[in-house]
C-alpha cells in the first residue's frame, strides 16, 4: 500500500485488532440509503467522486465465502501487500461468535460503494453488493425473505441502475450435485430470471486450481456463465507460519483479484430497467401463484366439508326410518297428543274419561252429541210414549175420547221413532269390530256405557294410542328432527357451494392473469 493510501486508511478507520505481524483496521462507512423494512442499505467508503461505478453482485449459499471475498477484494483495491502491517476489514461484515457456521453472517442486502482514492487501481468507483447466503439453517422462509429484499434492491434506481458482474460465489470443494445444491442453484438461477450469461462469472473460493468438478455442479443446474475465477482468500488474515509458502499463496490471491478486476474494468454496465420490470413481473407472478396455491387448498378444504355434510345428510335419511324403541314406554306417561288424519278418529267415553276405540276409519252418517247427565233423550221419549200408549189401550174400551187419545198417542209414538231414527247413526252394511255396529242407544262393548256418551275425536292422547300409533308418532317426531337437521345441512351446503363458485370464478380470472404474466416475462427475456 502506498504511503498516501496508508495515511488515508488510518484517518478513516478504526483499529479492530493489533497483532505482531499485522493489524486489522475497520474502514468507516456512512449510510447513504437504508430501508429497514426491506433490509437493504447502501454504505459509502470515502468521499464521493463523480466517476463511473463498476457494480458487482455477489450471490451464493451460506458459508461459500462471499464476505471473505469482499474483504479480499477491498484489500486489493487499496493495494495491500503481503509485507504490509495493515489489513482492511468492513465493520458490518465481521463474524459474530453467536452465529453458527451454517447461518449467514449477512442479514441485510448491503451495497458497499468504494469511492476512488489516489493510488487505488483503476479510475473507477466500485460497488459490491453483498447478499444474505441461501440455504440458511433458518429455513426456506428466510431464503424467500432474503430474495424479496434483493429484488426490492434491484428494482429501485436509487439503489442501483446498472450492473457489470453477477458473481456466483461457489466453494471449489463442492463436487456433489445433491438435492440441497440443486435447490440453491435453482434459486440463484430464478432469482434474477433473465439472460445474464454475458456478465455472470463463477467465483470459486477456497481454491487456486481449476476445479472442473465444482464447475460441472454449477453447469448441471442450467446456469450459463462467462468466465470462471479461482480464489483462495485464506492468506488475507492468516498468521504466517511458513513465510515462503504464505507469500506464494498471497501472490496467487493477488493474481486472481487482479485478473477479476481487469475483466470488470473492461465491461460495460448493463441497464437494469428491463431487468427491474422482469423482476417485478416475476414477483407478481409468484404472489399470484402463492395465492393460487392458497385458493386450491381452501377449495379442497371446502369440498371436503361438503362431502362431510353430504355424509351427514345420508346418515339423517337413514335415521329417519329408525324408531327409538326406548321412548315407547315414555309415551305411556306423557302428555303427547296424536293428531289423527286421513279420516281416522277415535271414540272417547266421557263417562270413563278414556278412549275406548283409539283407531277408527268408518265414516259416520251422524254424530251423537254427548250429554253430561241423565239418560239419553231418545230413551226417555220412547219410555214415556210407551207408558201413555198402555193407558190409552185400557181406556179405549170405555170411551171414544180415550180412543182418540190413544190414536194421538200412537201418532206421537211414530213421530218419536222417526226422530230417533234420525238421531241414531245407522248401522254400516259391513260388519266391523268398531263401535259403529251398535250406535245410538246401544252400549259400548269396551266400557258398557251408551254410545251417546262417546265423542268422535280427531286427536288422541299418546298414552291411549295403539302400538302402531305410538310407533308412527315416534316416526313423525324423528322425521321432524331429521327435517330440521336436513334444513341446516342444506343451508350449509348451499353456503359452501356459493364459496366454491366464487373461488372457481377467481381461479378463472387468475389463470388469465398468469398467462399474461408469463407472456410478459417471455417478451422481456427477449428484450422486447
Amino acid at each position: 500500500m502506498i504511503p498516501e493510501l496508508e495515511q488515508w486508511v488510518q484517518r478513516n478507520s478504526i483499529l479492530a485488532m493489533e497483532g505482531d505481524r499485522f493489524s486489522i483496521w475497520q474502514l468507516k462507512t456512512r449510510v447513504e440509503h437504508e430501508d429497514t423494512e426491506n433490509k437493504v442499505r447502501m454504505l459509502a467508503i470515502g468521499q464521493e467522486k463523480q466517476l463511473e461505478v463498476k457494480s458487482v453482485l455477489l450471490l451464493g449459499e451460506t458459508g461459500a465465502g462471499k464476505t471473505l471475498f469482499l474483504n479480499a477484494f477491498l484489500n486489493r483495491l487499496f493495494g495491500v501487500t503481503v509485507e504490509d502491517k495493515t489489513r482492511l476489514q468492513l465493520k458490518d461484515q465481521m463474524d459474530r461468535e453467536d452465529k453458527k457456521t451454517t447461518q449467514s453472517q449477512t442479514d441485510y442486502t448491503t451495497a458497499y460503494i468504494i469511492y476512488h482514492q489516489e493510488g487505488m487501481s483503476g479510475p473507477y468507483n466500485y460497488m459490491v453488493i453483498d447478499t444474505p447466503g441461501l440455504g440458511d439453517t433458518e429455513g426456506a422462509e428466510k431464503d424467500r425473505i432474503n430474495e424479496q429484499c434483493l429484488r426490492f434492491y434491484l428494482t429501485d434506481e436509487k439503489w442501483i441502475s446498472h450492473i457489470n458482474c453477477v458473481g456466483l460465489v461457489w466453494k471449489g470443494t463442492d463436487h456433489r450435485y445433491d438435492e440441497m445444491k440443486r435447490e440453491i442453484l435453482s434459486r440463484i438461477k430464478q432469482l434474477l430470471g433473465f439472460d445474464i450469461k454475458r456478465f455472470t462469472d463463477v467465483l470459486l473460493t477456497f481454491t487456486t486450481d481449476e476445479e472442473v468438478d465444482a464447475v460441472k455442479v454449477v453447469e448441471a443446474s442450467g446456469i450459463e456463465y462467462n468466465q470462471v475465477f479461482n480464489f483462495d482468500n485464506k492468506p488475507l488474515y492468516a498468521v504466517r507460519t511458513k513465510d515462503k509458502l504464505h507469500k506464494l499463496m498471497w501472490g496467487l490471491m493477488e493474481e486472481s483479484h487482479d485478473s477479476f478486476l481487469k475483466e470488470i474494468n473492461r465491461r460495460e454496465g448493463v441497464s437494469l430497467k428491463i431487468t427491474a420490470r422482469l423482476i417485478l413481473t416475476h414477483m407478481k407472478l409468484e404472489d399470484l401463484q402463492r395465492r393460487q396455491r392458497t385458493q386450491r387448498q381452501h377449495k379442497a378444504n371446502i369440498s371436503s366439508i361438503v362431502e362431510q355434510y353430504e355424509g351427514e345428510m345420508r346418515d339423517l335419511e337413514e335415521e329417519a326410518t329408525r324408531v327409538d324403541w326406548d321412548k315407547i314406554e315414555d309415551l305411556d306417561t306423557s302428555n303427547e297428543i296424536i293428531v289423527l288424519e286421513d279420516g281416522r278418529h277415535c271414540h272417547y267415553c266421557t263417562k270413563c274419561s278414556k278412549t275406548c276405540i283409539p283407531a277408527c276409519e268408518t265414516v259416520h252418517k251422524a254424530t251423537v252429541a254427548p250429554v253430561q247427565e241423565g239418560e239419553g233423550v231418545g230413551e226417555m221419549v220412547l219410555g214415556v210414549v210407551g207408558k201413555v200408549g198402555m193407558i190409552g189401550s185400557i181406556l179405549g174400551h170405555y170411551s171414544l175420547l180415550v180412543g182418540l187419545a190413544s190414536a194421538a198417542v200412537s201418532i206421537c209414538t211414530d213421530i218419536a221413532r222417526a226422530i230417533m231414527s234420525r238421531i241414531r247413526t245407522k248401522k254400516s252394511k259391513e260388519k266391523t269390530e268398531s263401535l259403529h255396529a251398535s250406535e245410538g242407544i246401544n252400549k259400548c262393548p269396551k266400557c258398557d256405557h251408551f254410545i251417546i256418551h262417546h265423542e268422535v275425536r280427531d286427536k288422541i292422547m299418546a298414552k291411549d294410542a295403539t302400538w302402531d300409533q305410538k310407533v308412527n308418532l315416534l316416526k313423525e317426531i324423528k322425521y321432524e328432527e331429521v327435517m330440521g337437521g336436513k334444513s341446516r345441512i342444506e343451508a350449509n351446503i348451499l353456503s359452501c357451494n356459493a364459496k366454491l363458485a366464487s373461488i372457481s370464478k377467481q381461479e378463472k380470472h387468475d389463470d388469465g392473469m398468469q398467462k399474461n404474466y408469463e407472456r410478459e416475462i417471455n417478451e422481456l427475456r427477449l428484450g422486447k
